[in-house]
């Protein structure tokens, strides 16, 4: 259904412009008499699909710029006003002692060194003003755990519907009732729990401090609440691991 509406878009007599970035893609997508280096550049992974297909057809040309910049801007060395994505770190703080991350390094992590707080909620606000309307991807992730942030169901709430790849990582922790209903009442379009193991004892031993019954029953509980008060919902959530 997706390739169909983009076909179909391909095929419109909307006034493209020649450096429409939206063209560009439709072209790398359908254009076969299109040759050498500026052919295949874009191409349409099956994550990009599902974040597509929640969208609204209206949305797809803003989609298909975003992407476009994001996967060949890179390649092409292409140095725009504003980037395709953006990270923002709600806290570089964490719970966590995962063997793998540098939180493990007490000089970062050690509070007395100074490299680690929590974002203030105006300076969060004042960023999202900043990238609004130029910007489509935004992850909130980092060095730390975002569920840290005391402010973050009014940050989720800030961003609203601004973007159409707004995403936040997690190691689901502290994943309560009020953050679920925080998460899934905001404009988020991808919610990504942090587990890398499916269960113990390597759980424990990857992600030192965790808990995984604690976190299986969080992401549980999340899914539950999802299916009875946001049935309609169409947050993307996905699990990530480190191999």
């Amino acid at each position: 259904a997706v390739l169909n509406s983009l076909y179909e878009l391909y095929n419109s007599k909307r006034p493209w412009q020649p450096d429409d970035l939206a063209k560009k893609a439709l072209d790398d997508l359908f254009d076969e008499t299109s040759s050498g280096e500026s052919r295949n550049k874009f191409v349409l992974r099956e994550h990009t699909v599902e974040e597509i297909s929640r969208l609204d057809k209206s949305e797809y040309v803003r989609y298909l710029r975003y992407r476009y910049a994001y996967e060949v801007f890179p390649v092409d060395r292409v140095v725009d006003d504003y980037p395709p994505a953006i990270q923002i770190e709600p806290t570089s703080v964490c719970n966590y002692r995962c063997v793998f991350c540098y939180q493990t390094d007490p000089r970062l992590s050690k509070k007395s060194n100074g490299h680690m707080g929590s974002m203030a909620l105006e300076l969060f606000k004042n960023l999202i003003d900043q990238i609004s309307g130029r910007v489509e991807a935004v992850t909130l992730a980092s060095r730390g755990e975002p569920t840290l942030n005391k402010n973050l169901p009014k940050m989720l709430d800030y961003m609203g519907d601004k973007f159409l790849a707004a995403k936040m990582n997690t190691n689901a922790s502290l994943l309560n009732e009020t953050l679920a209903h925080s998460i899934l009442d905001s404009g988020l379009q991808t919610i990504v729990f942090s587990a890398d193991a499916a269960s113990d004892p390597l759980y424990s031993m990857l992600r030192v401090h965790g808990n995984f019954d604690k976190v299986f029953e969080n992401i549980n509980n999340f899914c539950e609440i999802k299916e009875k008060y946001y049935p309609h919902s169409k947050i993307i959530t996905r699990v990530s691991g480190v191999s």
